[in-house]
């Protein structure tokens, strides 16, 4: 095979066009395939390249997120003590746990909304 046959192979267009004369050759008529040529030409739209670095981009977006939320937490968990021991106000753990959640809930709400407008935003 030479490297224009390989490459006739590869295009969905000329492959749903070949399914479509094997198919009215073995019916002895012709047979509408219009969802399979459909289908071949939102095959051949597809950009690979973009998806991919899409993807890495939003991979990055879910990796620094999550490492931001886990910094802060820990931030918090060494600082919150000593700001209620300075104002000496009581807090009890739960109340302090309370709050981190609460801030790294922020924190994931702020990168999934930068995952949102990576995602559908072009």
């Amino acid at each position: 095979m030479d490297l224009s046959a390989i490459m006739s192979t590869a295009d969905p267009r000329s492959l749903a066009d070949g399914i479509q004369s094997s198919v009215d050759y073995v019916a002895g008529k012709h047979i509408d395939l219009a969802s399979l040529q459909l289908l071949a030409d939102t095959v051949s739209g597809i950009d690979i390249t973009f998806i991919i670095i899409n993807l890495i981009i939003i991979l990055i977006i879910i990796f620094i997120t999550t490492f931001a939320a886990r910094v802060v937490d820990r931030m918090l968990l060494n600082y919150i003590p000593k700001v209620t021991g300075r104002v000496e106000v009581k807090t009890d753990e739960t109340v302090q746990l309370m709050i981190r959640r609460l801030v790294s809930a922020a924190i994931y709400i702020i990168g999934m909304t930068n995952f949102k407008k990576k995602l559908f935003i072009q």
